[in-house]
């Protein structure tokens, strides 16, 4: 039927959008860049809006892309970019999935990068709200004060910084992390460093 084929010809399409963000997500860890950008941009023409299953590909090829451009150092257009795949995923798998809470913490970063320090403030804040009210995983509420501290120690505000790092530490209690931990104890040295302490 008329139906069938359409379906089939969709999954034909999911599968060319896997195969583009596969090959962008390689060439982003081989840090080549631009064939990341172009991987990526291929995917996304490939896709229908109207479609929740597009959609949701499409909010993950945008995250993609909006990664790449971070990298890049083309902050606005990554913004842009991470702002449409965070409304994307929002409206076909809700607010709180965790598909959302990574695409917004990433863009969060980004304002970071960008030096947009208030804006990245207001989405780490948010996000550590949702998290903590929510019970998400560990380890997210663990890099968001990370982040925060990182945040807060270029802001100048020392003893804000000092705490998120303490946080950091403390949220990991005694689970194996060691990748984490090192973070948080580089952060706080560095923290502690420019005190003078």
């Amino acid at each position: 039927t008329a139906a069938a084929l359409a379906d089939r010809a969709n999954a034909g399409t999911s599968a060319r959008v896997w195969i583009a963000g596969n090959r962008a997500y390689v060439a982003m860890f081989a840090y080549d860049l631009e064939a990341a950008e172009g991987h990526f941009r291929a995917a996304l023409s490939l896709l229908d809006e109207d479609r929740d299953d597009d959609r949701r590909l499409r909010a993950l090829m945008l995250g993609g892309l909006g990664n790449v451009l971070d990298q890049r150092g083309a902050f606005r257009e990554s913004i842009s970019v991470q702002e449409d795949a965070i409304a994307s995923m929002k409206a076909v798998a809700g607010p709180m999935h965790p598909s959302v809470l990574l695409l917004r913490s990433n863009f969060a970063t980004t304002l970071l990068g960008a030096g947009e320090l208030e804006r990245a403030r207001r989405e780490y804040l948010e996000l550590l709200q949702l998290c903590e009210v929510e019970g998400r995983v560990p380890h997210v509420v663990t890099s968001l004060y990370l982040n925060l501290a990182e945040l807060e120690r270029q802001d100048h505000h020392l003893d804000l910084a000092e705490s998120y790092a303490d946080k950091a530490i403390a949220s990991l209690g005694d689970k194996r992390d060691e990748r984490r931990r090192a973070i948080a104890y580089s952060n706080l040295a560095a923290i502690l460093e420019a005190r003078g302490r």
